[in-house]
């Protein structure tokens, strides 16, 4: 089996903080576990308040208000002191032909896909620029290059990401 990055797969830093956004289920929480398990400190993201779940501290975000994404990263600076790893996971999948789609609903593709992912970057780029150090890591789709029919959105949604 093929190692992973190293911020992965190297002895954990005590002070090691992570953050992934959509860590309440699929890639998100399996991503957040791992970290957790590596012995990290480990906050993960959703929508609805959760527990703690696996070793990762469960934080509300709704990444398509500002407000909320200030709260939750001053939540997690607050307890940890800083935030070493970003992982921004949260998206929404559309199913749907784009000339059948309404425009807010397109819209609201982009809204948690693309400018979500920049909303968190941008709150949590200013700590890690001052400490000199920090990874952020957007987790993409193939659907950026080889989208399926019905997909047209989500894929383009995903594109954004990887250019």
């Amino acid at each position: 089996m093929r190692e992973g990055p190293s911020f992965v797969t190297a002895a954990p830093s005590a002070s090691r903080t992570v953050l992934v956004t959509g860590a309440s289920s699929g890639i998100g929480q399996a991503t957040a576990r791992l970290f957790a398990e590596r012995g990290a400190r480990v906050f993960g993201t959703s929508r609805r308040a959760l527990g703690d779940d696996g070793g990762v501290e469960m934080v509300q975000l709704d990444i398509r208000s500002e407000e909320s994404v200030r709260q939750c990263v001053d939540r997690v600076l607050d307890r940890a002191g800083g935030i070493d790893v970003l992982v921004n996971n949260a998206g929404v999948m559309h199913e749907g032909f784009a000339e059948e789609t309404a425009l807010t609903d397109a819209q609201a593709v982009f809204d948690v896909n693309f400018f979500g992912t920049v909303r968190v970057t941008h709150a949590v780029l200013p700590g890690m620029r001052a400490r000199r150090q920090g990874h952020v890591i957007n987790v993409g789709s193939l659907a950026a290059w080889v989208g399926e029919p019905g997909e047209g959105l989500y894929a383009a949604s995903k594109a954004a990401l990887a250019r």
